[in-house]
């Protein structure tokens, strides 16, 4: 029986190809002067998520058991989520634009703690 490795190493791969699949993908569509939508970072995703996989497969000679698989997709979304964050920052910073992250607490006031949870929950 197989024993249950860290997903520590796979979720670190996950975020660094999910960073560069995106940086990649934005100047691509910068250069071609293409608006993205969220498909964009959906192909991000699978890029990333097919990478990791992959990694993982051929690393451990064996599929990801349930456990595993369970632990790398939730922390491969929180990592997604932290790169995305960190990614708005870096982009804001570099515009300087920062002082647009102010707003935010006034949005969330305005909306409602619920309604924000339920679109970053839905989207």
């Amino acid at each position: 029986m197989n024993k249950d490795v860290s997903v520590f190493p796979y979720v670190v791969r996950f975020a660094v190809v999910y960073t560069l699949a995106l940086a990649c993908l934005s100047a691509a569509m910068a250069a071609l002067n293409v608006h993205g939508n969220s498909g964009t970072s959906i192909v991000a995703l699978i890029a990333a998520v097919a990478f990791t996989a992959a990694r993982f497969v051929k690393d451990q000679r064996r599929t990801p058991t349930t456990g595993e698989r369970k632990r790398l997709t939730w922390v491969s979304l929180d990592a997604s989520i932290c790169v995305s964050i960190v990614l708005v920052i870096v982009l804001l910073a570099s515009t300087d634009q920062l002082y647009l992250l102010a707003t935010i607490p006034g949005l969330v006031t305005q909306l409602g703690t619920g309604m924000v949870i339920g679109i970053t929950v839905l989207v």
